[in-house]
């Protein structure tokens, strides 16, 4: 049965890929409309069909995607519409494909949070191997995959860092002294990695991941907890001094090149703005892209404010109701495993959301799915 409804999920994904793409190279908005609304219709269905059920969490996301497509209707920047929502509709097959593999069994779960952790080791190396040979990213003097943004890529390596918390303490793979000081050599290189890139926001979310991690790996053993706490994060300190010189002013914010490196860099004056602009249209928002497109491309740095913008008052519930009904779930709140999966996930994800620009993404569906999944009690 399990097999049949990963086969049908797996035809399913074929089906609206096409869709989606071919919607990009449509110009008329009836067409195009269309071909996304089939799409959704394709994505939603089949899943809850033939004893499938359909989650919460995936028809919200489903229907936060539904809201996002309508508001082509009303928005200001229709040139982003296209390829947000392609993008979001990728971004709920993901989730539901990994959510029903892992849903599948202990195995499964663990090749696939093994597979996830290995992405980001490559992901590390390959930033490690950048600054080998001194290539950043646009001359900035921090680090990267190729020409993706610093940003964004140590927020997918840090998005390891929950799966890795609740792999190491469900595993079947054993607690011994040489599994655990794999844990911590692979943390200790995904940590150089993010500080190469120079996210402070990715490293906040990293260490506090770790602080709950280690609470619920040592307790009642405080002793062990604080010792290992502090020499973990001696040695992260001491990995500073081997940061390039830009790196290291980025991240004690200081002022290098002209360039203010304070704990907000400029985002008081954009969160000032955005904040203004949510008073235009509060209830459906400005559409997809909108304050982007009025500033120049700047985005608003801000989950909140960004969705608020993007998709009003609608929207901002919608999507908190996937989020909500994903992790806290009455199964979730039963189960101390799950609790801690979904905890551990919220914790990595407020400092990039209150801060970044990743409302969503590739990355965080895929670790959503994994913390999601009830095979995390079962490990």
């Amino acid at each position: 049965m399990i097999l049949r409804e990963n086969s049908r999920n797996v035809l399913l994904i074929s089906l609206v890929a096409p869709i989606v793409m071919l919607s990009a190279f449509v110009d008329g908005g009836f067409v195009r409309r269309l071909a996304m609304a089939l799409a959704i219709i394709l994505l939603l269905i089949p899943t809850g069909g033939a004893g499938v059920k359909i989650k919460k969490s995936e028809l919200f996301l489903g229907l936060f995607a539904c809201w996002l497509m309508i508001s082509t209707l009303w928005t200001e920047a229709p040139v982003y519409m296209t390829s947000v929502i392609s993008d979001y509709l990728g971004f709920l097959a993901c989730m539901v494909m990994v959510g029903r593999l892992a849903d599948a069994g202990r195995k499964s779960y663990e090749a696939l949070s093994v597979a996830y952790i290995l992405g980001a080791l490559v992901a590390a190396f390959q930033v490690i191997q950048a600054w080998g040979q001194g290539i950043s990213f646009e001359g900035s003097g921090r680090f990267t995959v190729g020409e993706i943004n610093s940003n964004y890529i140590a927020y997918t390596i840090a998005s390891a860092f929950p799966v890795l918390a609740v792999f190491s303490l469900r595993s079947s793979a054993g607690r011994s002294m040489g599994i655990i000081a794999g844990y911590f050599a692979i943390m200790f290189l995904m940590i150089f990695a993010v500080s190469l890139t120079g996210s402070r926001g990715a490293l906040v979310s990293i260490f506090l991941v770790i602080l709950i991690w280690g609470l619920r790996a040592f307790r009642k053993r405080f002793f062990v907890f604080f010792s290992a706490m502090f020499v973990f994060f001696l040695i992260a300190v001491l990995l500073i001094d081997y940061l390039p010189e830009q790196i290291r002013v980025r991240l004690i914010m200081g002022e290098v090149g002209g360039v203010n490196n304070d704990i907000m860099t400029g985002r008081s004056e954009i969160w000032g703005a955005a904040f203004g602009m949510i008073g235009l249209d509060p209830i459906k928002g400005l559409g997809v892209g909108a304050f982007q497109f009025i500033n120049d491309g700047v985005a608003p740095h801000n989950l909140i404010l960004g969705l608020l913008l993007d998709a009003g008052v609608v929207g901002f519930l919608l999507y908190f109701a996937w989020l909500f009904f994903a992790l806290f779930s009455r199964r979730n709140a039963t189960d101390s495993y799950l609790f801690f999966s979904s905890s551990v996930f919220i914790v990595y994800w407020i400092p990039i959301a209150m801060t970044g620009v990743w409302i969503i993404s590739p990355a965080i569906c895929v670790v959503l799915a994994l913390m999601a999944s009830k095979s995390a009690k079962s490990l």
